[in-house]
């Protein structure tokens, strides 16, 4: 698990944590593309002890949908089972009167917003530096050829 879905992850892990954790159905669905079912098995066991182990631990439970219909109505059902809880976020805004930005998700969001903002930063005065570069360079092949220009005329 990389790049966005990752991200996705820890964002929802923002959202939800600690109290509606248990509410949360964790699926596995490409287990079905995978020929090898040893590399399948090796990518669930993956998520359940890495990606997935601190959600597991807080009572999330694990399926492995196979992309059959009857998988995803015991999904449904088992979610439809559960007992609904105030998401973090809802807790964070509502109880704790907390603006967005105080907020465990909005913290996440401007921390990611910030380190974009800087990297942006650093992107654009490195362009400048080249396009000041460039700039003294096309002077200097100008200087060269008028001072050549010059000296032919004086001669």
């Amino acid at each position: 698990m990389v790049g966005s879905a990752l991200k996705n992850l820890q964002m929802y892990r923002k959202l939800v944590w600690r109290k509606g954790l248990q509410n949360v159905i964790l699926a596995s669905t490409k287990a079905q593309l995978v020929r090898d079912p040893a590399e399948a098995e090796y990518r669930h066991r993956q998520l359940e002890t890495v990606y997935w182990k601190d959600m597991i631990e807080e009572n999330s439970k694990v399926w492995r949908y196979d992309g059959e219909q009857a998988t995803a109505l015991a999904i449904v059902r088992s979610i439809m089972a559960n007992h609904p809880r105030a998401l973090q976020i809802q807790q964070e805004l509502v109880d704790e009167r907390k603006n967005l930005l105080q907020t465990a998700a909005g913290a996440e969001i401007n921390s990611e917003l910030q380190a974009e903002r800087q990297k942006k930063d650093e992107e654009l005065a490195e362009a400048k530096r080249l396009q000041e570069e460039e700039r003294r360079e096309t002077n200097r092949e100008h200087r060269s050829e008028a001072s050549q220009r010059l000296n032919q005329h004086a001669l």
